[in-house]
């Protein structure tokens, strides 16, 4: 059923101050999405993008009912406030949420491939499993991250803190971790096969489980800035 076209979404977003359980409310995020995709015969795309965020920044905790219901792949989301938002599982592969507010935002499972990330909060965020491969996370503040078991091949981290984050498992094959601060990281059973460690802060960095085979680490052996595990010495 097409949705009246006399008013525009604009006041739907403007005007939702109900309850997060009143059905009305819900009914006004249906019902601006559905004049998007009605009134404009397009999927979300740049030139409507100022009006979700408007709507999420006002919608937060039901954002996730919002979020499904559209395809976010590939638009532009720099700078919204998702924090503490449940976003876990969803597509958000090409998305571009730089500079955006995401601390403490459940992205377990989310598939984040090809992501623009440059510059977010993600302080505290639960990324278990997700997938990152090849994604923008440049200058991101990663502190606190749960980063157990996700998929980073080929991410770009240049930049990036992840002081004291355990990377159990996580696949950093490929990836760009130069100018990052990975003090007290724990990198246990990651994969480590091609990446690039270069000007990295690898102060008491926590190497077991890993095959210094396959990491180029002697910079910072040479130089003394980090030890190798007691079970790889000799």
């Amino acid at each position: 059923m097409r949705v009246p076209t006399s008013k525009s979404a604009d006041p739907a977003i403007n005007s939702a101050h109900t309850s997060l359980d009143s059905p009305s409310r819900f009914q006004r995020l249906s019902q601006v999405i559905s004049t998007i995709y009605n009134d404009y015969k397009v999927a979300v795309h740049r030139n409507n993008c100022h009006r979700i965020k408007k709507l999420v920044n006002k919608e937060c905790n039901s954002v996730s009912q919002f979020l499904i219901k559209i395809s976010l792949s590939g638009n532009n989301l720099s700078g919204i406030n998702l924090q503490h938002a449940n976003l876990a599982s969803l597509p958000l592969s090409r998305v571009n949420l730089s500079h955006a507010k995401l601390q403490h935002a459940d992205l377990n499972h989310s598939k984040l491939t090809n992501a623009l990330l440059t510059a977010v909060n993600l302080t505290k965020a639960n990324l278990y499993r997700a997938n990152l491969h090849d994604a923008d996370l440049h200058g991101a503040d990663l502190r606190g991250v749960n980063l157990h078991g996700a998929n980073l091949y080929g991410a770009n981290l240049r930049g990036v803190n992840l002081t004291e984050v355990n990377l159990f498992k996580v696949d950093l094959r490929e990836a760009d971790l130069s100018g990052a601060n990975l003090t007290k990281v724990k990198l246990y059973g990651a994969k480590l096969e091609g990446t690039s460690f270069r000007g990295a802060n690898l102060a008491k960095v926590n190497l077991l489980g890993i095959d210094l085979k396959k990491v180029d680490l002697r910079e910072w052996i040479s130089e003394k800035r980090i030890s190798i595990p007691r079970p790889y010495v000799g």
